[in-house]
């Protein structure tokens, strides 16, 4: 049914869901995986006089989504731990996925939708995610705000410019959160605003639109570029580190004791 109802099922805390879509909330969508899907963790269990509490640090994760495998590896290679693929590439991108931790999609990006309020059809150039009036919103990516006011049909609505090439926008919020206003700078993953349902809406959604060079862009549709790689100096720990934890993930399975070329294998 869900990530969440699937680990609280096999005894495991139900924050893990949380841990695991922060893995990799670049490559994933948590939004729309499908009944087939799988996933592997090695992870800090911890314990308060003998009863589980809440889980550390994920160590190392494989997860297979709609016939793909994603690995992720925890290193930290002396510029702060994050999480690498099997290569040493980061699993960081740009830009996060998705805006909303845990919500559905309501409707799509799109060059002809019928328009639930003017009854016509017309662009819809944004992914519209229905969730409850209050939900937080964070920005996709580090950036500065260049619009945070009520702007007519978009109603409360917000603007970020993340680079030369990227800017995001979130529309019909019911409010906006402490220090957004046009200037400031915020970081990926900060909350920047809530859910509601202000100017051109039909009931509570966030609208969320990405711009790739000021065109607007699927955010599905497109490969955003990687963060940095682990450095130099520690690619062979961090192989070996990739090693010990392939083989704890899958006890059964010897893999070739070097960095992956192409595709990884499927144990």
């Amino acid at each position: 049914g869900s990530l969440y109802e699937t680990l609280t099922s096999n005894d495991a805390h139900p924050k893990l869901a949380l841990r695991l879509s922060e893995v990799f909330a670049w490559q994933i969508d948590f939004f729309r995986i499908q009944p087939g899907d799988s996933f592997r963790i090695i992870y800090e269990q911890r314990k308060v006089d003998g009863k589980k509490v809440a889980p550390g640090k994920i160590i190392a994760a494989c997860f297979n989504h709609q016939d793909q495998r994603y690995l992720g590896f925890r290193f930290d290679d002396g510029n702060g731990a994050q999480y690498f693929d099997r290569d040493g590439q980061s699993l960081r991108r740009e830009l996060l996925k998705a805006p909303l931790r845990y919500s559905r999609i309501s409707s799509g990006f799109s060059h002809s939708r019928l328009h639930p309020v003017l009854d016509r059809r017309r662009p819809h150039h944004g992914t519209d995610y229905a969730a409850p009036t209050g939900t937080p919103v964070q920005s996709v990516g580090g950036g500065t705000v260049v619009k945070a006011g009520h702007y007519g049909p978009n109603g409360n609505y917000i603007k970020i410019r993340h680079n030369e090439t990227y800017s995001t926008g979130y529309l019909h919020l019911s409010d906006f959160a402490d220090g957004i206003h046009r200037g400031a700078e915020v970081t990926q993953g900060e909350t920047i605003g809530y859910v509601g349902n202000t100017g051109r809406s039909t009931g509570p959604h966030l609208d969320y639109r990405l711009w790739k060079h000021g065109t607007a862009v699927d955010p599905y549709a497109i490969e955003l570029p990687p963060s940095r790689p682990v450095s130099p100096q520690h690619r062979d720990a961090y192989r070996k580190i990739v090693q010990d934890r392939l083989d704890r993930l899958f006890p059964l399975r010897t893999f070739p004791r070097r960095m992956a070329q192409g595709p990884d294998p499927r144990p």
